[in-house]
């Protein structure tokens, strides 16, 4: 069966890219990925293609492994795999508490490689895999340290899986998305600041939903072009 795997895709890009991938119709199926089953139950009513519903927590890791043998007993065709699960919080260093750090180095590095390499036996030539990183990456950001570093930690990661795994006909795309409207509702300051030192803060003015009609169909198309 040829599907498309999408995490984080309960809302925001996620929940776009369903959409889209849905409204193409090159999927039997889409599964979708999220902690809020509600939310992704809800998917259907957007979608023509099924939706198979994983309630999961991809920072635990039995949820991980419920998502391995999944595809093991399924044996599914990845055409398309979205990594969009992410987190952040904003601050100076110094105020975000640690398990916010250890929460967004577990979700935006160590999950959404988990991911792809449980992926990795149902990707065949052609298949296209997409990691939402962020122009967050390309440098340091005060006051968005931590995240800014799991973003780039994603980008060097995408660039290298791209070249590894191109002779094999797989397409590997880092999305270095802007700042996303709803994402950035979720990018809470911290309660109670330390008072330790200041950091000035960026402002943050770009709240475009980056998806648009670009998403997975152009590069896509790029990339059927190219072979031809």
């Amino acid at each position: 069966m040829k599907i498309a795997l999408v995490t984080g895709a309960s809302s925001g890009l996620g929940r776009e890219f369903v959409r889209q991938i849905a409204e193409q119709g090159k999927v039997e199926e889409i599964w979708a990925i999220a902690r809020r089953r509600d939310r992704l139950e809800a998917l259907q009513s957007i979608s023509a293609v099924p939706i198979r519903v994983l309630a999961l927590d991809l920072t635990r890791p039995g949820d991980m492994e419920y998502l391995r043998n999944t595809l093991q007993d399924e044996l599914p065709d990845i055409r398309i795999l979205v990594n969009a699960a992410g987190m952040g919080r904003m601050g100076p260093t110094v105020d975000i508490p640690a398990k916010d750090n250890d929460a967004m180095i577990d979700l935006n590095c160590r999950a959404a490689v988990d991911v792809t390499d449980a992926a990795f036996p149902y990707l065949h030539p052609g298949s296209q895999v997409l990691e939402i990183c962020s122009t967050a990456g390309f440098q340091p950001i005060p006051g968005l340290n931590v995240y800014a570093a799991t973003k780039a930690f994603l980008l060097s990661y995408t660039q290298t899986l791209h070249y590894e795994l191109s002779p094999a006909g797989i397409h590997v795309t880092a999305v270095a998305k802007c700042y996303v409207k709803e994402f950035g509702k979720r990018l809470r300051a911290p309660a109670k600041p330390r008072k330790i030192r200041t950091v000035t803060q960026p402002k943050i003015t770009a709240e475009r939903q980056i998806v648009g009609q670009l998403s997975v169909w152009d590069i896509l198309a790029a990339h059927e072009k190219s072979a031809d």
